[in-house]
């Protein structure tokens, strides 16, 4: 899991890229520009980032696991939120505000829309065109933000799993011949693939289970300011299934 020093490969564009770049991912034509010309050879392929470099996380990581290991029940899953909280918190917050934004704004930019063609005015025509492009705009906001969410939360995936194989790599190397020996090699081999690769799904659905407690709570008042009670009874026997779906 160290970083090899054999061999040199490009530097990843990411590195350098702007903010626009890394949204609409133009960083990557050079090398579909040069797929289009020649088939792509092993030398093209770019160096990993560099916070995504194996020796930096799991270096990183193991100085917080030994912090860790000085409390009396120390636990994993805090060197994680050490090492990775802020972006987890900030990558959740970005979800929260584009899936409420949209979900909020459509229902009523649609309704706009309908009552401005009950209008039959060039004021009303002007209305839909208005209501419209709003109603483009939000669609495009969501389909940029929420692929640049997926991308940054596969990417934190990433360097979680590097983080942790690595970890569990520099262990075994330091157990000695005796320890060595009370470990089974299938149970590593069970670390690295399934105990690690489980952490995939906690990461990915985390966000959605408590964005969806919030937009649960919006969508409810916003029925109840169009219709009143009959929405929040309507809500309520919605919810009564949830635990079945479950």
């Amino acid at each position: 899991m160290f970083r090899s020093t054999k061999g040199h490969r490009p530097q990843n564009p990411r590195e350098n890229a702007n903010l626009f770049a890394k949204i609409v991912y133009s960083f990557t034509f050079p090398i579909f520009r040069q797929g289009l010309k020649r088939a792509l050879q092993v030398s093209d392929v770019y160096g990993v980032t560099t916070d995504c470099q194996s020796g930096l996380l799991a270096s990183a990581l193991d100085a917080k696991w030994d912090e860790e290991k000085r409390k009396r029940n120390p636990k994993l899953v805090f060197c994680f939120f050490k090492m990775f909280g802020v972006t987890y918190a900030c990558l959740g917050i970005g979800l929260l505000l584009i899936n409420t934004v949209t979900m909020a704004t459509f229902p009523l930019l649609i309704g706009k829309i309908v009552k401005s063609f009950q209008m039959n005015s060039s004021e009303g025509n002007m209305h839909v065109l208005c209501y419209s492009l709003a109603l483009g705009s939000f669609i495009l906001l969501k389909t940029v933000g929420f692929h640049s969410y997926m991308f940054g939360i596969e990417r934190l995936f990433i360097r979680t799993q590097i983080a942790f194989n690595g970890l569990i790599y520099r262990k075994c190397l330091a157990l000695g011949t005796s320890s060595s020996s009370e470990v089974a090699s299938g149970k590593v081999i069970t670390l690295l693939t399934k105990d690690v690769n489980g952490l995939y799904f906690s990461i990915h659905f985390f966000h959605h289970l408590w964005n969806g407690v919030i937009q649960i709570v919006v969508l409810s008042w916003m029925m109840y300011a169009q219709i009143g009670i009959p929405a929040l009874i309507a809500m309520l026997f919605f919810l009564l299934f949830v635990p079945v779906q479950g």
